[in-house]
């Protein structure tokens, strides 16, 4: 998940390059293609206590405000490998493997599937 921060100078698809490296290694030429996200994920309401699943604590966001809870959001950005191989660094990467999107479907939580199958591509 790619969390920007007042203190980030750098734009969302540097960002977005920054952590493809850190995720996938650095054995990769790869362009991202918009700078601008394609897609956001927004968690679903938790039902046992009626807030947002996904919240961040993040002490001294700005200055009116000495502590502040923001919201969690996943944003997709679209990108294409020109070439290399995908290296995992596997201390942090528990598993990887390349999927369809109709292979995505029975590995991820359906919450998460319905949120994100209409950004992915269909070819």
């Amino acid at each position: 998940m790619l969390v920007l921060r007042q203190t980030d100078v750098c734009a969302f698809y540097q960002a977005a390059a920054r952590d493809l490296t850190a995720v996938c290694g650095p054995y990769m030429d790869t362009w991202i293609v918009s700078r601008k996200p394609i897609g956001l994920y927004n968690p679903p309401l938790s039902s046992s206590d009626n807030t947002k699943a996904s919240y961040s604590y993040l002490p001294h966001l700005n200055n009116s405000t000495p502590h502040a809870l923001i919201q969690s959001f996943t944003f997709f950005c679209k990108a294409h490998i020109l070439a290399g191989q995908v290296r995992i660094d596997k201390k942090h990467v528990l598993d990887f493997a390349w999927l369809t999107k109709q292979e995505m479907e029975s590995r991820l939580e359906t919450d998460y599937w319905l949120g994100v199958k209409d950004v992915l591509s269909d070819f």
